[in-house]
């Protein structure tokens, strides 16, 4: 574990953390993104963000991604604001995976690499995709290659609608890897940083699913 005490995002800085259940079990995705504020957002600024967010989350990795038993039912929206002030909003749905060949173990993930310009050994931005269905895998342990390509356009469209998202007094969002740790210690409040995400692609392997909502990109 890092040392020290863990600090703020940097101001403007947004959480949404996309989350659901499969199989009995809870899952949730956590993505950062850069926000330019004109002034304090409103309640309905985060209202809009969760709505586009989830509808992206849902169409772009979600549907194309997971099992008709894997539901997502919650987008948490937290803007973090100077003096270590917060707004938060939470936007409660049902969608679920639209693949309904066999599902596949809570556990099993289909990973996602977040590509930025981060230089640093470890702690790459990422994200477990729950709900695998057998259909996109092929040998027990491998993403079907013959459904790569379509996969890994799903996630460019993702990075393109969530890029294109404001509302109100947020004028733009950027997806970004956020930097809370460096060499092995937590950064204090005003030191944390982000890399930009411009791509990102599916990794032919199936992971192990890990669920850490304080994660860059989980």
């Amino acid at each position: 574990m890092p040392t020290g005490v863990k600090g703020d995002p940097p101001d403007g800085s947004i959480k949404i953390e996309y989350s659901g259940t499969y199989l009995g079990s809870r899952w949730a995705v956590v993505h950062w993104f850069a926000g330019d504020l004109t002034g304090l957002p409103s309640a309905a600024d985060l209202d809009s963000i969760a709505n586009d967010a989830a509808t992206a989350f849902h169409d772009k990795l979600v549907g194309p991604f997971c099992h008709t038993s894997c539901h997502f039912t919650e987008t948490a929206v937290t803007v973090f604001l100077p003096l270590s002030q917060k707004r938060r909003r939470v936007r409660v749905a049902d969608s679920t995976g639209a693949d309904s060949s066999d599902p596949l173990p809570a556990q099993v993930s289909i990973l996602i690499d977040w590509s930025s310009l981060d230089g640093r050994k470890g702690g790459k931005p990422r994200s477990y995709m729950p709900g695998v269905p057998s259909g996109h895998v092929t040998e027990s342990y491998s993403v079907d290659p013959s459904d790569l390509a379509t996969l890994n356009g799903h996630v460019a469209d993702y990075v393109t609608a969530v890029n294109a998202i404001s509302a109100g007094a947020v004028t733009s969002m950027k997806f970004v890897e956020m930097v809370f740790v460096s060499g092995g210690a937590y950064l204090p409040t005003g030191s944390t940083f982000t890399f930009d995400i411009d791509s990102g692609h599916v990794r032919p392997v199936l992971a192990t699913q890990r669920r850490r909502s304080e994660r860059q990109a989980a």
